[in-house]
């Protein structure tokens, strides 16, 4: 009896030691209160938008939030924000994780039975598995694989990203530019109305030359209103590619100096443009290493 109470004394301890070791699951359930609650807080005064972009660029932003913001500064801000990210950065983790699962050698494993023919004889079996043939091998180069296919694929998000953010802040400067010079063709017509209006009072024109100018200027105040919801969609498009509310964006200018000053073709060189197409674009990197240092496809 002394001997089976070691025996099993020793297969509590080690059950206790492999119950310190395993890691049990917590549960994290959604609560879309609190998830509309953070959504709604986002803006571009957020101080870990600002402990992000200083981190990036290296230096301090003085005076925080910047009043005017260009391509690069909303770019930031969207690779901070966008939860389209967020599902690629988890993704590599998860690789990354499994790359070093792969790497681990398997566990021994111990099993108790009852022995024979008295069941409180116990039989205590530890087995120590081999791989062979390479299995791990192989195992840690499809786990590296998957990683660096998850590293491309949180590049591509990030690039996608950027552009779709460059895609809504031209669009959102257009259509504010498009929505100045409207207006300043009301403020043109509705002097040319109030002309009209004193030279027919005093008999100088006839009616229908006033009834004309006064129908453009409802037109033009029609292209106004249609002209503030482009402005509006626009700035709707801004804000969901960056990744905030709309309110977020509010007090806030933007700009794009490249915008009205696009390079010369003089100064395009083709070769270069050609080799990085080659070497830069993401979908044929996926395929390979780039050999040779060629200037083209």
């Amino acid at each position: 009896m002394g001997c089976v109470k070691t025996v099993q004394a020793s297969v509590l301890a080690c059950a206790l030691l492999a119950s310190c070791a395993t890691r049990r699951y917590q549960p994290a359930p959604i609560n879309a209160g609190t998830s509309a609650s953070t959504f709604e807080s986002r803006s571009l005064a957020h101080p870990g938008l600002q402990a992000y972009m200083e981190r990036v660029l290296g230096h301090p932003i003085v005076p925080w939030p910047p009043q005017t913001w260009d391509l690069k500064s909303l770019s930031l801000a969207a690779l901070y924000f966008n939860p389209t990210l967020d599902t690629a950065r988890a993704r590599l983790e998860e690789a990354q994780a499994a790359v070093v699962t792969a790497g681990a050698r398997p566990n021994p494993t111990i099993s108790v039975a009852p022995g024979i023919p008295s069941p409180y004889l116990l039989t205590l079996d530890l087995a120590f598995p081999i791989e062979t043939a390479g299995k791990r091998g192989h195992r840690v180069q499809f786990a590296r694989s998957i990683n660096e296919a998850a590293q491309f694929d949180l590049a591509d998000s990030a690039w996608n990203v950027r552009s779709a953010v460059r895609v809504a802040l031209l669009k959102y400067l257009l259509a504010s530019r498009s929505l100045a010079v409207i207006h300043a063709e009301e403020q043109v017509r509705t002097d040319t109305v109030t002309l009209l209006e004193q030279r027919f009072s005093v008999g100088e024109i006839p009616r229908p030359e006033v009834d004309l100018s006064q129908i453009s200027l409802s037109q033009t105040r029609l292209a106004i209103s249609a002209a503030e919801g482009q402005l509006g969609e626009a700035k709707a498009e801004l804000a969901a590619s960056v990744g905030i509310p709309v309110a977020g964006l509010q007090g806030f200018d933007f700009s794009l100096p490249d915008m009205d000053t696009p390079p010369s073709s003089e100064s395009l060189s083709l070769p270069e443009i050609r080799r990085n197409a080659v070497l830069n674009r993401l979908d044929v990197r996926r395929t390979g290493p780039i050999r040779g240092g060629r200037s083209g496809p």
